[in-house]
């Protein structure tokens, strides 16, 4: 444990706070991106995509602030391989005020490093029991509390700091394989055959 001396206090609680007042000041740049298809009201698919413009400290998962109409809830099921770095997300929860909490690898407790241009990719079914997804078009923002820069600045469980952005969008259309059409085609003929035979 380090021993830090009342001069040392006060410039760390400086550094502190003017991280904490540029993050309150400095808007999202949206570094990952989460893409959430809606299939239903308590199902969605998470599709990741880009990567990390700061290095993070100590990280056992981030939030997804907003993605949810309802607040609180048991744990949600988790399926896919949707990660960052190598660190695949298998614990969801609903976490106040309507937002997701996401955690790597079953370890709630444990604590992850993750460096600047390690990407967020993969994909995830999450699945509430009775929590409700927010409407399609719902955009938010991806925090993380309770964590440390590379360069010593703490971000305590009040300070939140945006990693990114996501988007709930309706769940991408099934293709009809062209042996379907070709059939539908051949039907709606042979109709056409049996009234003209009428």
């Amino acid at each position: 444990m380090k021993i830090v001396t009342c001069a040392g206090s006060l410039a760390l609680a400086a550094a502190v706070m003017a991280a904490t007042l540029s993050v309150a000041t400095v808007p999202a740049q949206a570094a990952v991106m989460l893409t959430i298809e809606r299939d239903s009201d308590t199902s969605a698919t998470f599709i990741g995509s880009g990567a990390l413009d700061v290095d993070l400290l100590f990280m056992p998962g981030f939030f997804v602030e907003g993605a949810l109409a309802t607040t609180l809830g048991p744990e949600a099921t988790v399926v896919g391989d949707l990660g960052l770095g190598g660190n695949s997300i298998d614990a969801a929860a609903g976490n106040f005020p309507s937002e997701i909490a996401m955690f790597f690898d079953s370890a709630v407790d444990a604590q992850f490093d993750f460096a600047v241009g390690e990407t967020l990719s993969g994909s995830s079914t999450i699945t509430f029991v009775n929590q409700v997804f927010a409407p399609v078009g719902s955009t938010g923002d991806i925090i993380v509390f309770g964590f440390e820069t590379a360069d010593g600045i703490l971000f305590d469980d009040d300070t939140p700091f945006v990693i990114g952005s996501w988007e709930i969008v309706a769940p991408a259309p099934i293709p009809v394989p062209a042996t379907g059409v070709l059939l539908l085609a051949g039907l709606a003929a042979l109709g056409a055959v049996r009234r003209r035979a009428k």
